[in-house]
């Protein structure tokens, strides 16, 4: 005799939204001053009960995208596993 076992899951995503300004006062002296690879982090701000930042590098995170801004958004949250 064949036992046959069907199982299922389920994930549902929730959707949640906010937003966050970030100003980059001196951007000229600042992309001057720092190097490729070398960034400025926002303070924290919540969105959803989590802590977040911003990680801003202006001329890149990488020799590929040295030309480039790149921006990363970092959870910051202790519990951060679920998320």
């Amino acid at each position: 005799m064949t036992d046959n076992c069907n199982t299922f899951s389920t994930i549902v995503a929730e959707a949640v939204s906010g937003s966050h300004v970030i100003k980059i006062a001196g951007y000229s002296r600042i992309k001057v001053l720092l190097r490729n690879g070398e960034s400025l982090t926002s303070i924290p701000f919540s969105v959803a009960g989590h802590s977040w930042t911003i990680r801003f590098y202006p001329n890149g995170d990488s020799a590929e995208s040295q030309d480039y801004l790149s921006f990363y958004l970092i959870l910051d949250s202790a519990n951060s596993y679920d998320v």
